[in-house]
């Protein structure tokens, strides 16, 4: 591989990095402008009835703004995807954010 192309995924992995370590409306717009990656870990907790009870950020993107838009997906999704939940379980989702 040449050392250009090294480089410059060695830029990229920098810039996912810091991206996802700051709401930064600076770092937020740059982000856009490489098309980086924003990734969310969810814990999504049934009751005793299989329903859907509650949904936490396990891991952040660093975003809140992204994290709620992902929670909010994952509350909408999650009978679709998972039409017999578990009763009393807690289910781990990723998520991710592209720009």
């Amino acid at each position: 591989m040449k050392l250009s192309a090294l480089a410059a995924l060695a830029t990229a992995a920098l810039l996912v990095s810091s991206c996802t370590q700051t709401a930064d409306r600076a770092r937020l717009d740059e982000c856009r402008r490489t098309h980086c990656r924003l990734n969310v870990m969810l814990a999504l907790n049934t009751d005793e009835n299989g329903k859907l009870k509650t949904v936490r950020v396990i891991q952040s993107s660093g975003v809140t703004s992204e994290d709620q838009k992902i929670i909010g997906m994952a509350k909408r999704l999650f009978p679709k995807k998972i039409p017999k939940p578990r009763k009393n379980f807690t289910f781990r989702m990723p998520g991710q954010v592209k720009f």
